[in-house]
């Protein structure tokens, strides 16, 4: 191999862990509840990589399959926005793309992405209070008492 290979190879090889970290390197995205349903209101909690700052969300907006969360490195002011979270809401079910980002971010800098499904709701069947099983029950043995009784005739 001529050394301008190598010299590539090697300069390759040592970028690798620099692009791995800085995939990372704000922090991760998670979800509640983990598996939403259409019924759920969805928060996006971001949990910050070691050494990074808290993150306050300030504005979230949803565009078709896509969630956005505007975000700034630093504790959030008592009167404004979410530490580290942001509350999206009820969604349509689908599968949505999530990305937590920040103004100025005029060099590109990697930000942490997510994904998460919303699956229909189970539709609410109406169920007997105790008061109506009790009644229903109570209908049922009469009527069986009525049909049993000595000296009744079948018909």
């Amino acid at each position: 191999m001529e050394l301008r290979h190598l010299v590539t190879i090697a300069l390759g090889l040592l970028s690798l862990p620099i692009v791995a970290a800085s995939q990372n390197a704000f922090g991760t995205l998670s979800f509640s509840p983990v598996h939403p349903t259409t019924n759920d209101t969805i928060t996006v909690v971001f949990t910050p990589a070691d050494g990074q700052p808290n993150w306050c969300s300030f504005f979230s907006s949803v565009s078709g399959s896509h969630v956005y969360v505007l975000a700034f490195p630093f504790d959030c002011p008592p009167e404004n926005g979410t530490q580290n979270a942001a509350v999206i809401g009820k969604l349509a079910a689908g599968s949505y793309d999530v990305l937590w980002t920040f103004t100025d971010n005029f060099d590109n800098v990697p930000v942490p992405t997510g994904m998460f499904t919303v699956v229909h709701a189970p539709a609410q069947i109406p169920v007997l209070s105790a008061l109506g099983l009790f009644a229903v029950a109570f209908s049922v043995a009469f009527l069986g008492l009525q049909r049993i009784r000595p000296g009744a005739s079948a018909r």
